[in-house]
């Protein structure tokens, strides 16, 4: 799961203004719903309205499969 927010600047109506673009990546076991990674490691919150994301200051996302299914 990713949460992520783009920031937007204070002039503009269609969006929450917020300083910097944030994101947080939580990644479960489907079978077990089990955290398998979470970049705020201790959060037990996983509402959108209510979790802590990460101010982004650089860096980009990949996601890679390993192995074949």
């Amino acid at each position: 799961m990713i949460y992520g927010w783009d920031a937007c600047s204070s002039d503009r109506t269609d969006c929450v203004a917020i300083p910097t673009d944030r994101a947080r990546l939580v990644v479960f076991e489907t079978a077990s719903g089990t955290v398998v990674y979470d970049h705020s490691p201790g959060s037990t919150e996983f509402d959108v309205d209510r979790i802590a994301p990460r101010d982004l200051t650089f860096g980009a996302v990949q996601l890679h499969r390993v192995g074949a299914r």
